[in-house]
């Protein structure tokens, strides 16, 4: 599988709460077993909306939102629903500059990020702090602020260190992040041999 996957986590998880606050995992896939396009896996506890309380899956193709959802619940990591079918959604996303921005739009959601105060890219090459069986490439780039807004309310948490990543760069990474060009391998059985 080939995608950029662009990631927001606010409101650092604590013993009590052990989700962020408000999450969205956003998939710009070009290669996988089931084709190319968007999805977005989004929870905010603090929505109108129960579904988005819960978390919901965003797509413009069916069939690679339900390979996701069947990837990361194996993963066990998004804190997602993601028992509930893809709902269709139209994507927008900007060129990187000094900052990239995502929008979401779909029946009753209306979400914007924007990914502000960038970091120095940084290549990674080894395990998936996600997926311990694969073997990963990407192109990291850290972001300090992150603006979210969804059906026009302002999400008020901030990034966080988040120690999942340490597994790979060998320390945490910014809870807020943008993934590049990012290839899951998983080794052959031959090249597991000595």
């Amino acid at each position: 599988m080939v995608n950029d996957l662009l990631i927001v986590n606010l409101g650092k998880p604590t013993r009590d709460t052990p989700l962020p606050r408000f999450h969205m995992s956003f998939y710009d896939v070009s290669s996988s077993p089931a084709g190319s396009g968007h999805v977005a896996f989004v929870r905010d506890s603090a929505a109108e909306e129960a579904a988005l309380v819960k978390g919901m899956t965003f797509t413009d193709s069916p069939p690679l939102a339900e390979f996701l959802q069947r990837r990361v619940g194996s993963a066990r990591w998004t804190g997602v629903d993601l028992s509930v079918a893809p709902r269709q959604a139209k994507f927008e996303r900007s060129e990187l500059s000094d900052e990239l921005t995502v929008s979401v739009a779909s029946r009753r959601v209306d979400l914007r990020v924007r990914w502000q105060g960038l970091g120095a890219p940084r290549w990674s090459d080894g395990v998936s702090p996600n997926y311990p069986r694969e073997h990963s490439w990407a192109i990291f780039i850290e972001s300090s602020r992150t603006d979210v807004v969804v059906n026009g309310r302002k999400i008020r948490e901030t990034p966080y260190p988040d120690d999942r990543f340490r597994v790979m760069m060998g320390r945490p990474l910014s809870s807020c992040l943008i993934g590049l060009a990012e290839v899951h391998l998983k080794p052959s059985a031959s090249a597991r041999r000595p």
